[in-house]
């Protein structure tokens, strides 16, 4: 419930676009029920507030926020592990969440043990800082480890000390990379004094190898201060304490990467499973193999792609084949056969093994990425990072980056559906980021998985 009120927690109420002092701490925000969602996983404080009263039919109880256990073994976590935390923190609050359901309760609406279960599951997640994997999902070598084990493997007799090192490695790569993903620059951010924001949106970008490299924007975590707060209708919002730039980095939507087939079952199982479910991969292509060889999938891609212009497509890579030249601005769909199979590879997938997709659960483990909520006209848009652990496109990180000035105090939004990237490309948004740098590339988003 909410804290005693004192009057050191009385407060004016913020308008939307007045800053918040430098110097404000989460003690100073009206109707604190937690100080940090993060427990301390995060660089910045993320709290929570609720000025609801309790008779204002939109009051909830909080959230239960969850920090997972590293394994003893140092292994990774794993989706196992999500439950066992899960499980442990419903017996350690049972006894006070039933206390809390029994108050003003009628005799005849007494909540069963199994009810009390059911409500706390609802309000208990995990706060993950990065992706949980399935044991069904593998976890990917660093493309300088596998470029080293390769070069080993065709030269035995050299000393790996003569491989270049891995510095040097992705300072040669990252250009490359970027170009594929969709960058017309060798870097991704821009840089202002205050922060770096996106040149333009794209397909993946590719970030540095370094935590102190002004390219390693989302390796280095939200740097905004943003809250989480009750909203009247819509549950739980997101909004940040400062003005947000056209570009900027917001926060990264973490969860568990599932199977396909994992992903099916729980959405079988639980009716609430598919309001955080994301199909991984580009522009609502779950399987890129099928990119590969769009001619034998075009059944699939038609199917499951909005607004999927096979004609299109398969012209782009019929000239792409002749080696005609191909006007990007000109069909900024999706990338070519050419450009999926050389990430694909420098990711160390094979043509076969593209054919897999995976999801990302956010519903029982995620960031605060999982309170914002969607919008026919967002500020938000989603975009696929690749950072320096991993390179495997059908794994990118699901980031959101600003589409617009945002001012303080505003609530944060993304579009959820694929319609999303028409009205992105039809409006004035993506001139808006251009202008904070150099101009090409296009978003790309997601589509909920929808069973």
């Amino acid at each position: 419930g909410q804290p005693a009120t004192t009057s050191a927690s009385v407060h004016f109420k913020q308008k939307a676009g007045q800053t918040l002092r430098k110097d404000t701490k989460a003690t100073d925000r009206p109707g604190l029920v937690l100080a940090d969602i993060t427990m301390g996983l995060g660089k910045i404080p993320i709290p929570v507030v609720n000025t609801l009263d309790k008779s204002n039919r939109y009051w909830a109880p909080t959230m239960i926020p969850v920090k997972l256990v590293p394994r003893k073994d140092g292994m990774p976590n794993t989706v196992d592990d999500i439950s066992k935390a899960i499980d442990e923190k419903i017996d350690a609050v049972f006894s006070k969440e039933k206390t809390r359901m029994l108050e003003g309760a009628s005799k005849s609406d007494v909540a069963s043990d199994e009810e009390v279960r059911e409500s706390l599951r609802r309000r208990i997640f995990v706060y993950l800082a990065d992706n949980v994997r399935s044991e069904s999902v593998p976890v990917p070598k660093p493309p300088y480890e596998r470029a080293r084990d390769e070069f080993l493997a065709r030269n035995p007799d050299r000393d790996a000390s003569k491989f270049v090192d891995a510095k040097a490695f992705h300072d040669n790569k990252l250009k490359d990379m970027n170009v594929l993903g969709g960058m017309n620059t060798d870097v991704p951010y821009s840089i202002r004094r205050t922060s770096a924001s996106m040149f333009a949106s794209c397909m993946f970008i590719y970030e540095s190898l370094h935590e102190q490299s002004e390219q390693a924007v989302v390796r280095n975590g939200p740097t905004k201060r943003l809250e989480v707060y009750r909203t009247e209708g819509k549950g739980w919002g997101v909004r940040c304490w400062d003005q947000i730039e056209a570009g900027d980095f917001v926060c990264e939507f973490t969860g568990e990467i599932l199977s396909n087939d994992e992903a099916a079952t729980r959405c079988k199982a639980n009716d609430h499973a598919n309001e955080y479910m994301f199909e991984l991969g580009s522009s609502g292509v779950n399987k890129l193999g099928c990119l590969l060889d769009p001619m034998k999938h075009r059944g699939e891609l038609e199917e499951n792609v909005d607004g999927f212009d096979a004609e299109r497509y398969l012209a782009r890579c019929e000239a792409e084949e002749k080696g005609e030249e191909i006007d990007e601005d000109d069909d900024r769909q999706i990338a070519s056969p050419s450009a999926i199979r050389a990430m694909l590879k420098a990711g160390g997938v094979s043509n076969d093994e593209a054919m897999t997709g995976f999801e990302l659960d956010g519903l029982r483990g995620g960031s605060v990425a999982r309170f914002i909520n969607t919008s026919k006209e967002p500020n938000l848009f989603i975009q696929m990072v690749c950072t320096s652990e991993n390179w495997d496109i059908r794994q990118a990180r699901l980031c959101l980056f600003a589409m617009k000035r945002i001012p303080a105090m505003t609530e944060l939004t993304y579009d959820y559906g694929m319609l999303y990237q028409t009205r992105f490309e039809e409006g004035d948004a993506e001139e808006e980021i251009k202008r904070v740098g150099a101009s090409g590339g296009y978003v790309q988003t997601l589509q909920r998985g929808s069973r």
